[in-house]
């Protein structure tokens, strides 16, 4: 079994990862949503289709990541280190997606270089 990620009405998966992995990056995001109630909510860019298949929508997740990179998400050492495999796959996804993002210091520039590595190479 997997979960996909997948645009609407795109015939390819943005991430096809293992049932285990899908759920724990799913926790991961609400975790943050949950910390977090200032943060727009995971609706604005990620959708529920099956129990297994979301639809992500990549200008949402490109506001979303904007607000999480710019964040103590980001600005923590800690908060980094525990979210950082999170916000690398968020932002291979929004580039596989076609969207885009720019750095604001070094740290973001960092993440959004893996992020787009990570495009070429996350499971599909």
């Amino acid at each position: 079994m997997s979960v996909s990620f997948q645009l609407r009405d795109a015939p390819d998966n943005l991430w096809n990862p293992a049932s285990g992995v899908g759920r724990t990056y799913l926790g991961v995001a609400r975790l943050i949503e949950a910390e977090n109630p200032e943060f727009p909510a995971l609706d604005t860019w990620l959708s529920v289709w099956t129990s297994d298949d979301y639809w992500i929508d990549p200008a949402g997740l490109a506001g979303w990541l904007r607000v999480v990179l710019d964040s103590s998400v980001v600005g923590h050492t800690q908060y980094l280190r525990l979210t950082r495999g999170f916000l690398e796959i968020s932002l291979g996804m929004l580039f596989r997606a076609g969207g885009d993002i720019e750095a604001a210091n070094s740290d973001q520039a960092e993440l959004i270089a893996v992020g787009r590595e990570l495009a070429r190479t996350l499971v599909r």
